[in-house]
C-alpha cells in the first residue's frame, strides 16, 4: 500500500491529544484520513468513525485501505467496507446471542449506539467462559473497565428461543452497474440461542464498582 497510503503508530499515552476528541482507549484503533479530513467507514458495526479491534487478515487490511483512498480520492467523507463485520457480533454465521441491558435512568443518554458496540467489542473473547458457567450452574458476573465505562457481565438462560430476519445491504463495486430493477438488499435467517447476555453498563468510576439490580440476585465474582 506504499504507494497510496502511509501508515503511522501512535502511542496515545505519549500523544494524548486527540483521545477525548475521537474516544480513544481500546487497545488498538485504526482511523483514516486523507488530506487531513478524517474519513468515516462504514463497518456494520454502528460504529463509522473508527475500527477498534486487530485487523488480522493481511489482505482485509489492504482492501478497507484501498476502498478508503478510492472514496476519499473523490471526496467521499464516509466510504462502505468491501465486508460487513457486524458479523463480529454473532455467536456463528446463523446464530446471535440475546442482549438483555440493565442501565440506570441517569445514564440511559450516556450509553450511545456507539458506546454499545465498543463494550460488546471488548467483552466478546471472554463469553465462551461465561456460556460454560451457565450451562454449569456456576453463574457469577465479571465486570470489564476501562476508562470510558465499567459493565458487569454474565450468560443467562433465556426464556425461548426466537428467529430473526435480517436484512443487509448488498455492496457493490463503484464501477458496477446499477439497474433500477436489482435488489438492493439480500436477506438472511439468524437464530438466538437459548442463552442471553446480561450487561449492567456504568460510567468509568474508579471509586466505585458496577452496582447490580438486586432483581438479578447474582454476585460479582
Amino acid at each position: 500500500v506504499k504507494k497510496f497510503a502511509v501508515v503511522y503508530l501512535v502511542d496515545i499515552t505519549e500523544v494524548p491529544d486527540f483521545n477525548t476528541m475521537y474516544e480513544l482507549y481500546d487497545p488498538c484503533t485504526t482511523m483514516f484520513f486523507f488530506r487531513n479530513k478524517h474519513i468515516m467507514v462504514d463497518l456494520g458495526t454502528g460504529n463509522n468513525n473508527k475500527i477498534n479491534w486487530a485487523v488480522e487478515d493481511q489482505q482485509e487490511m489492504i482492501d478497507l485501505i484501498e476502498v478508503v483512498f478510492r472514496g476519499a480520492r473523490k471526496g467521499k467523507g464516509l466510504v462502505v467496507s468491501l465486508k460487513d463485520y457486524s458479523t463480529k457480533y454473532r455467536i456463528s454465521k446463523n446464530r446471535v446471542l440475546g442482549v438483555c441491558i440493565y442501565v440506570q435512568e441517569q445514564h440511559v443518554s450516556w450509553l450511545t449506539d456507539v458506546l454499545l458496540q465498543e463494550i460488546l467489542q471488548a467483552i466478546k473473547p471472554k463469553l465462551h467462559d461465561k456460556i460454560i458457567e451457565c450451562k454449569q450452574e456456576t453463574r457469577t458476573a465479571s465486570v470489564f473497565t476501562n476508562r470510558a465505562f465499567q459493565v458487569a457481565y454474565y450468560i443467562d438462560k433465556a426464556s425461548r428461543s426466537s428467529q430473526v430476519l435480517l436484512q443487509e445491504p448488498i455492496v457493490k463495486d463503484e464501477d458496477t452497474q446499477i439497474n433500477e430493477d436489482d435488489s438492493q438488499f439480500s436477506y438472511s435467517a439468524l437464530y438466538a440461542t437459548l442463552n442471553a447476555l446480561i450487561l449492567v453498563p456504568e460510567p468509568f468510576d474508579p471509586n466505585n464498582t458496577v452496582a447490580l439490580p438486586e432483581m438479578l440476585n447474582i454476585n460479582i465474582e
